[in-house]
């Protein structure tokens, strides 16, 4: 009995020492591993890849979280964590990138693509940000400048400037600085509709309830706040967005409605995959980056090959 607690105390440590000297790196340690995948969006159609928040680096405590979260399968991460990199990872990802010679797209441009008006090709990739925390200013919007990389921030309009569900979303002259660069092109993630209510046992979020309810004030409580998003947007920073990332990932049918209605021609979902012409750009598809994603997943994202079935 002793001799087999030993070992396993001994395996522990070992493990626990492995798992720490990776968190000093970042990204964890990892490769990318097998060679480049070829990849041409005229062929393979568009990857997209959705990010929401960074941090400075990986702490020791917070590296074997994630790791054992990738690696153990282990539920350790809080929700926040859940969706928070390290900025060093994401350089990885644009050094990556750079070095296979992608060009990063603005979401209109997807949305032209997918109509049909202005077929992609090569090495194309958009890069999204949702929500608007102020850790994309301070962390990515470098090293996107640095990488001569564009990205696609999706805001909510109620919220900017404020602490919210234990974010900190960026001001107005921050998201404006990052617009005027030519860097980051600001759209909606709706103007206050990032919550769920309950409806029967479970909550949902709530621009879907209101859509799917058949109560004509309900429907128009949803448009009335995806048209003062829009307009907001354009009164702030000078360009009328093209597109809308529901929040949580997805809407339906109904929703989807409302926001046409409402003037947009690009509705953003979180289901994986990429994106071609003849597709509706009222269902693009993104791919979404965790603190569980690995450097070989997000190659895999970049040439439009991943499939959760590989995790």
């Amino acid at each position: 009995m002793k001799t087999g607690y030993a070992m396993k105390k001994r395996l522990l440590l070992c493990l626990f020492v492995s798992i720490a000297g990776l968190s000093l790196s970042s990204g964890c340690g990892e490769s990318y591993g097998d060679p480049v995948p070829d990849f041409d969006a005229a062929r393979d159609g568009v990857p997209i890849i959705t990010y929401h928040y960074f941090s400075e680096g990986a702490t020791p405590g917070r590296a074997l979280r994630a790791i054992g979260a990738v690696l153990l399968n282990l539920p350790l991460l809080p929700p926040l964590e859940e969706w928070t990199i390290s900025a060093g990872t994401f350089e990885k990802h644009l050094e990556y990138l750079q070095a296979n010679a992608y060009r990063s797209v603005t979401i209109d441009e997807v949305i032209d693509h997918m109509a049909g008006t202005k077929p992609l090709e090569g090495k194309c990739i958009a890069l999204t940000f949702d929500d608007g925390d102020g850790s994309v200013y301070k962390y990515a919007y470098p090293l996107l400048v640095k990488y001569r990389m564009k990205g696609t921030l999706f805001v909510i309009t109620s919220k900017m400037g404020q602490e919210w569900n234990e974010l900190s979303l960026s001001p107005i002259d921050e998201l404006r600085e990052m617009q005027r660069s030519g860097v980051m092109s600001i759209q909606s993630h709706t103007h206050d509709m990032h919550y769920k209510i309950k409806r029967g046992k479970t909550p949902h979020p709530t621009f879907d309830v209101l859509a799917k309810s058949g109560i004509s004030d309900e429907w128009c409580e949803v448009r009335d706040d995806l048209v003062k998003s829009r307009a907001l947007i354009e009164q702030l920073f000078g360009e009328k967005p093209k597109a809308l990332a529901w929040p949580f990932g997805f809407g339906s049918a109904r929703s989807d409605a409302i926001a046409r209605e409402a003037g947009f021609s690009g509705i953003c979902s979180l289901w994986p995959g990429t994106n071609f012409p003849g597709d509706s750009p009222l269902f693009i598809k993104r791919y979404t980056i965790t603190a569980r994603t690995t450097l070989r997943d997000f190659r895999m994202m970049s040439a439009g090959r991943f499939e959760e079935s590989d995790k």
